[in-house]
């Protein structure tokens, strides 16, 4: 009989490290999960306050960035060759060889 009651409060003791490990690793699951939600919740936050930032400097660069206007249709030619003679010459050359070149290509490639 003695050797049963041993046996059994052996049993009994396992059984209560058993329930007490799956106690703490249920514990530990819900810190972990909870962690996880914390690490969401501030990324989040941090993701709008980026998105934020990224707007206002948006609006300043676009503040800054004024759209030139067209030219007003009561100006003569004269005046408009003036506003827009900043065109240079040497790049229009280049823009045009740059055409013909890729013209006598696409003609060799179709032959």
């Amino acid at each position: 009989m003695n050797l049963l009651n041993v046996q059994l409060a052996r049993y009994k003791f396992i059984e209560t490290v058993a329930h007490l490990l799956q106690i703490n690793l249920n514990f530990k699951i819900k810190a972990m999960e909870q962690s996880q939600h914390e690490q969401r919740q501030a990324a989040a936050k941090d993701f709008q306050q980026s998105l934020g930032e990224l707007q206002h400097i948006l609006q300043e660069n676009s503040a800054e960035e004024e759209i030139p206007k067209l030219p007003d249709d009561n100006i003569n030619d004269e005046q408009f060759a003036d506003r827009t003679s900043v065109i240079d010459l040497a790049a229009w050359e280049d823009a045009v060889a740059d055409i013909e070149q890729y013209l006598q290509e696409k003609e060799k490639a179709d032959s």
